[in-house]
C-alpha cells in the first residue's frame, strides 16, 4: 500500500538529531501540541515572545551548518498499559494525558543518557 500519511492535528513528538545516516541519534527533543502543523511552523520561524521556538530554532540551525540532520517522528499506539490504567491513542487530545506522556518519555530518554534539548 502506498500513500501519504495525515500529518497528526494533536500530537506527542520527537525531534532527533543526527551525525549520520549510520548512527543512532543521541540528541532529541520531546514535545507535544494541540496542532502539530503550527508548532513546527512556529520552530521554523519563531514570534519574538516565543523563547522555546527561538531557542530550539538557534540549535537546529548550528547542527545544521555542521552537517547535522534533523528529523521529526510523532508518536502512534494502540494503547499504553501504565499499571491498571489504559490509554488509548485518542486520549491524547486531552491536555493531561499528552502532557503526561510527554514528560514520561523525557524521564525515558533521560534514563537511556540521551541528550535532551528540553529544558
Amino acid at each position: 500500500m502506498t500513500g501519504t500519511v495525515a500529518c497528526p492535528r494533536v500530537a506527542i513528538y520527537k525531534w532527533s538529531v543526527f551525525k549520520s545516516d549510520i548512527e543512532d541519534s543521541k540528541i532529541v527533543y520531546i514535545g507535544e501540541t494541540e496542532n502539530l502543523i503550527n508548532r513546527i511552523k512556529g520552530y521554523l520561524r519563531p514570534g519574538p515572545t516565543q523563547q522555546t521556538n527561538i531557542r530550539i530554532n538557534k540549535l537546529f540551525k548550528e547542527y545544521l551548518e555542521k552537517g547535522y540532520k534533523i528529523s521529526l517522528h510523532t508518536l502512534f499506539f494502540d494503547k499504553i498499559k501504565l499499571g491498571n490504567i489504559d490509554i488509548i491513542y485518542d486520549e491524547i487530545s486531552d491536555n493531561d494525558i499528552r502532557k503526561a506522556l510527554e514528560q514520561l518519555f523525557i524521564v525515558i530518554y533521560k534514563k537511556e543518557e540521551y541528550t535532551l534539548l528540553n529544558r
